[in-house]
């Protein structure tokens, strides 16, 4: 937790503000600071540890400015009620904002008895949260999926899939943050200041520039109302009907128990894995697919980002390949270039291995091409992209 707390006092949680610390120091005038301090000693400590080789992993209830530097934030003790689901999607966004981007609450809620049907909403819009994981108090209910029905499980598991299906676009994200400080999650206002539609939406959240999510918050609910910003783009739905959206237009979107609406970007290059490991040391050296969701040009462009997911030689060897994508419908093909021209990108290969293309079919609806091979007959995860298009 971080913060310093007595736990066998009803009324007051905090030590006596004339509590002294170390040097006679009153702990009043460091309580503020004291989770942060905590964090950078932890931090110090674990650097030591492993001689400045690995990265740290540090979680923490308690925050202050300049934390993000040494650990990642939870949300803190939260309800497994409707009202506690929609609180979280603000609270990540408004945390992203201030800096501190690796940030979550707890699934589905800390407290209380979630309903099934809560439990599988949160799941559905926690995934798109940058801090993803279920928690739960003493004499709470167990909430593990495997615990429930096999409906809920097959949806869970669909779930849990998805998000890991994005770590290589997740990934990029984080790392373009440290060189950016951009937010992770973002509100649509910081995407599209121009837009003051959606300046007041806080139940909305893009995941980086060309995910679009939202969530319902009350039970029993058919349809999510969701606003699409931006100016002469489109939105693609991927979960649940293949429907397209037009940028400045409301739509009440059909949702049920199985998914919530997410959409990709028109203009947009998405960089995914194609199956689902036990874990992210199984799928990290996976080929990759690419979604591919031209604008009304025919273009596209993305960034992927790879490691060595554990040292720090990405900061202090350069060491990591980091390069654009680049789709161009009069050749339909798929140029990348390196973003940098001074980092050392020999230990990392990127293979793809599928392509997906989406082409709108009408003004509502879209197709997806799925290839494989060049135009040439060459499997895609046999190409050396380092030296050559891929050509469609």
């Amino acid at each position: 937790m971080n913060e310093p707390t007595l736990f066998d006092n009803l009324y007051e949680r905090s030590l006596p503000y004339d509590t002294l610390h170390y040097g006679n120091v009153k702990h009043r005038d460091v309580h503020n600071i004291y989770g942060m301090l905590q964090t950078m000693s932890t931090h110090q400590g674990l650097i030591a540890r492993d001689g400045g080789k690995l990265r740290p992993f540090i979680l923490s209830r308690a925050y202050f400015a300049g934390q993000q530097r040494y650990a990642n934030k939870w949300s803190g003790d939260n309800w497994g009620h409707f009202e506690d689901l929609r609180f979280s999607v603000p609270m990540a966004l408004t945390s992203n904002l201030l800096g501190v981007a690796f940030y979550g609450a707890d699934i589905p809620g800390f407290f209380g008895t979630a309903t099934e049907e809560l439990l599988i909403k949160w799941y559905q819009i926690g995934i798109w949260l940058p801090f993803f994981r279920a928690h739960a108090a003493n004499g709470s209910p167990r909430r593990e999926p495997y615990r429930f029905n096999n409906d809920t499980q097959i949806i869970l598991r669909e779930t849990i899939g998805l998000r890991y299906k994005h770590l290589p676009y997740w990934y990029t994200l984080f790392y373009e943050h440290t060189r950016t400080g951009d937010p992770i999650v973002r509100p649509l206002l910081y995407e599209y200041p121009e837009d003051k539609t959606g300046h007041s939406l806080t139940d909305q959240l893009l995941v980086g520039s060309d995910i679009l999510t939202s969530s319902v918050y009350e039970s029993n609910a058919t349809s999510v109302s969701i606003y699409f910003p931006g100016n002469n783009q489109s939105w693609f739905q991927v979960t649940g009907n293949r429907v397209v959206f037009e940028s400045g237009t409301w739509s009440d979107v059909p949702v049920d128990l199985t998914f919530n609406p997410v959409f990709y970007r028109s203009g947009s290059i998405i960089p995914r894995k194609p199956n689902v490991q036990r874990s992210t040391a199984d799928i990290k050296d996976d080929p990759n697919e690419l979604h591919v969701v031209p604008d009304q040009n025919g273009n596209a462009t993305g960034r992927i980002y790879i490691d060595d997911f554990e040292s720090f030689n990405y900061a202090n060897e350069k060491q990591y390949l980091y390069v654009n994508l680049d789709y161009d419908a009069s050749s339909k093909s798929v140029q990348i270039t390196s973003v940098d021209s001074d980092n050392d990108a020999s230990n990392f290969t990127l293979s793809v291995q599928t392509i997906y293309l989406y082409n709108k079919k009408d003004d509502e609806t879209f197709t997806i091409e799925k290839v494989e091979q060049t135009r040439d007959g060459v499997s895609l995860v046999d190409l050396d992209l380092s030296t050559q298009p891929i050509l469609l």
